[in-house]
Parts: C-alpha cells; structure tokens; sequence
C-alpha cells in the first residue's frame, strides 16, 4: 500500500503544487481557459518567477543526488530525487533506479552522503516513476510534501527540481 500511496503522488512531488506554492492567480490557467498557460503581462511573469524562486529555496534540502557505483567504486550512473518522508523515501525517475535492490549513495544538499537502495521502478510510455530507501541512521530528513494533482488545471505551470548530473 505505501508504494501505491507515494506513485499516486509522484505526479506532484517535483509539481508546482507543492503544499502552500499555488501560483499566482494571474499566471493560473482555469478549465475554460486556453489549454496553454498564457502569462499576460510583465507584472504575471515577474509574480510567477519570484513564486518559482520561493519555491527552490522551499524543496532544496529535500533534492537530494543519487549516485551508482561498482564494487570498485566506478561510477555507473546518476540522477536525481526528491525525499517524500523524513524516514528516507526517496522518488526518482524509473530510469534513474531501473530495478530493485541496486545500492546507492544519496547526496543531501549539505554535502552529507546516506547509503540507500532502490526498492521499485516502472519506466515506459505511460510512467517513469522509481524509489529509493535511505539509511537514515535515525537522522530526520526534510522532505517535499505531496501535492494534489486534482488540483491542477491543464496549462497549470509545474516546475521540477533535480540535481543534475548527480
């Protein structure tokens, strides 16, 4: 039941719906609205902006960098994830994990490395969603509340936050 509760809401970890950053309702686009988010002054975007900036400064602890390396210490391969909950859930993109039971290194924005292990993946034409469970060491994480999909209208802006190139 816990990975069906978090893939429901994958959609959102890395969304602008983030819990409290709606955004402003000069930039929001409504059902009867154009199917493509319009921005429809200077005023709009520098509102919109400034929210993305509030934003990033909100989820950076809880963007975390997901590193795979050989038993020799070669790297494989590496990603990016957001924490879900303070007990080290980690989502990530299908790909990133690929499959159960690879070990990881997962880096936090203050430069401390937990060793984790990806527990599920599902990456194709209708999802790329995957997890990783950290060793906490009983250390509470900061996390990113889920959002709600159902909230969202098409043309809503979303915003993703990754740590690109691990």
């Amino acid at each position: 039941m816990m990975l069906s509760v978090l893939l429901a809401g994958a959609v959102q970890c890395h969304a602008f719906g983030v819990a409290g950053m709606d955004p402003p309702p000069a930039a929001r686009a409504t059902a009867k609205d154009s199917p493509s988010m319009e921005i429809d002054s200077p005023d709009a975007l520098r509102a919109l902006e400034a929210r993305v900036r509030a934003l990033a400064v909100k989820v950076r602890p809880a963007v975390v960098g997901i590193v795979f390396t050989d038993d020799k210490g070669v790297e494989l391969g590496s990603g990016s994830g957001t924490i879900i909950t303070a007990d080290g859930w980690v989502l990530t993109a299908g790909h990133v994990a690929q499959q159960p039971g690879r070990k990881a290194s997962v880096l936090l924005a203050d430069g401390t490395a937990l060793a984790g292990v990806t527990v599920g993946a599902h990456f194709g034409p209708d999802g790329d969603v995957g997890l990783v469970k950290v060793a906490t060491g009983g250390r509470v994480l900061p996390v990113v509340p889920m959002g709600k999909s159902a909230s969202l209208a098409t043309g809503d802006p979303i915003v993703a936050f990754g740590h690109p190139l691990g």
